[in-house]
């Protein structure tokens, strides 16, 4: 397996486990993500790699068994796609890594959240938050740094990778929470019409041979008090739409 597609499915199986039904969580997560860059991707500046650098930092990226959205961070900041003769990031991340560039980009929301909460903190390390859930806290991020830090000073015993994993569990517990109410909130879909019944003149015509081929009405009707309900009202709906049919013919003859 390459390395973009279990990067793909590792991102996959996060969202799943965050917002329940796979599928339409999914699609409504991504429906909700920015399409331009991050501001932590374009605010620093770093300087840009050559051709050699490129096509080394493109392979660890690959190849990488973790931390890929530091590596996504730094061949984005250091314009890796130019080094390679890319036009664009978008055409660099697809022929590469089988990326799209909304994927990309939450990698891109996540190292930006990850090295902020470390360097906010600070920490000593930098800590894990998958992408779904950095989505979400980047909006309301010094917040998360500030319930870090009073954690930390509340309890500093519990040591910051504990710290850190309380606020950021939370933050994904109250994430899933948001997303189930806004689903169960959404008014059912009306029923869906039913399909117009579609003109068939053979069946038409073998009705009508069949109606045609029946015994006198005199020696039908003794058996009609057999039917149910429901039979009886279909004799009668199909004797009315018989007799209109009857006079519309007659009027396309006069």
């Amino acid at each position: 397996m390459l390395i973009a597609d279990a990067i793909e499915r590792v991102l996959q199986e996060q969202e799943r486990y965050l917002n329940g039904d796979r599928d339409e969580e999914r699609e409504s997560a991504r429906a909700e993500r920015p399409v331009a860059p991050p501001e932590a991707a374009t605010a620093a500046t770093a300087p840009p790699l050559d051709g050699a650098q490129a096509r080394e930092l493109t392979a660890r990226v690959r190849t990488a068994p973790s931390d890929v959205c530091l590596l996504i961070r730094e061949a984005h900041r250091r314009n890796a796609a130019a080094a390679l003769g890319y036009r664009s990031w978008e055409h660099y991340v697809r022929q590469e890594f089988n990326m799209s560039r909304r994927r990309s980009y939450e990698l891109l929301d996540q190292a930006h959240v990850m090295l902020a909460i470390r360097d906010g903190v600070p920490l000593s390390g930098i800590p894990h938050v998958s992408p779904f859930v950095a989505g979400y806290i980047k909006s309301h991020l010094e917040d998360v740094i500030a319930e870090i830090r009073a954690r930390l000073t509340e309890a500093p015993h519990a040591g910051e990778e504990l710290a850190v994993k309380r606020v950021i569990d939370e933050e994904r517990k109250r994430f899933a929470d948001e997303r189930r109410q806004r689903f169960a909130a959404r008014p059912a879909a009306p029923p869906a019409a039913e399909p117009a019944p579609r003109w068939d003149s053979r069946r038409f015509w073998q009705a009508i041979e069949v109606l045609a081929s029946l015994p006198p009405v005199s020696d039908v009707a003794p058996h009609l008090s057999g039917g149910t309900s429901q039979q009886e009202a279909q004799l009668a709906h199909a004797a009315s739409w018989l007799a209109t049919l009857l006079d519309r013919a007659e009027e396309r003859v006069a």
